[in-house]
């Protein structure tokens, strides 16, 4: 697949990335993970890995939840290390001036392990996973909101009027790429319709994109340890969001 966001970067810009950040001698610098969206590379800094992640440039046609959603990943991060024990890599740097480059960065720890979809597990492990997940979402679904929505957008009330926001911004977001969108429409549709119990939804936060490549897989002294990483599509929301996407995008083959 062909990204239509990510940055072309040079090597010694990343380079002067590193050294922005106070890390000299970055080298073995090379392409890193499957996703389409940020422009990710592993540096090699002496015997330690790095992952650097580089958002698009402001100016790039986006869907709406997706502007600035790099600031939200860094928040997501930080809310999870602050009220959760789930695993997560270290961040070391972020910037979010655009002075080095013109788009917003960020410098995190390299898991050594192996996203799911490419780990090689043991029947016992592929059991530890499946009962794993839903417990690593039940400790995003503790960290509680009065609030509803992308932090990156706006913020609501009530559970209805995120729903709402959302899936109005996606309609729109249809329409200026001059197209149509029937089950948007008929999604809300069924919003308006139910609006007394989306009304009265507890928050919590909800990752809403665990699927394979978003866990490492990583054995500590012979016993696999899972890690999540990119959680920057995370909102405030209904908790059953999670559930039916694990249901349908992290099942093994």
């Amino acid at each position: 697949m062909i990204s239509k966001t990510k940055i072309e970067i040079s090597n010694e810009k990343i380079v002067e990335i590193f050294e922005n950040a106070g890390i000299n001698g970055a080298e073995k610098i090379e392409p890193l993970g499957e996703g389409e969206y940020n422009a990710v590379f592993s540096v090699t800094v002496g015997e330690k890995e790095y992952a650097l992640k580089i958002a698009p440039l402001p100016n790039q046609p986006v869907l709406t939840y997706e502007k600035d959603i790099m600031r939200s990943e860094i928040f997501w991060y930080k809310t999870m290390k602050e009220k959760t024990d789930i695993s997560i890599p270290k961040i070391y740097y972020k910037d979010f001036s655009r002075t080095i480059i013109p788009c917003d960065y960020f410098i995190m720890e390299k898991i050594d392990g192996k996203t799911l979809d490419k780990a090689t597990l043991s029947e016992e492990e592929k059991k530890f996973v499946k009962q794993e997940l839903p417990v690593m979402l039940s400790k995003l679904h503790e960290i509680k909101s009065e609030k509803f929505g992308y932090i990156q957008n706006e913020l609501y009330d009530d559970w209805y009027r995120a729903l709402k926001s959302i899936f109005q911004n996606l309609v729109n977001d249809c329409e200026r790429s001059g197209h149509k969108t029937k089950r948007g429409m008929r999604a809300l549709y069924f919003i308006e319709k139910n609006r007394t119990i989306l009304e009265n939804v507890k928050g919590t936060m909800i990752n809403y994109d665990l699927w394979k490549v978003n866990i490492i897989c990583k054995r500590e002294n012979g016993k696999l340890k899972l890690y999540l990483i990119d959680p920057e599509r995370s909102f405030y929301g209904d908790p059953i969001f999670d559930f039916i996407c694990l249901d349908f995008m992290t099942e093994f083959s």
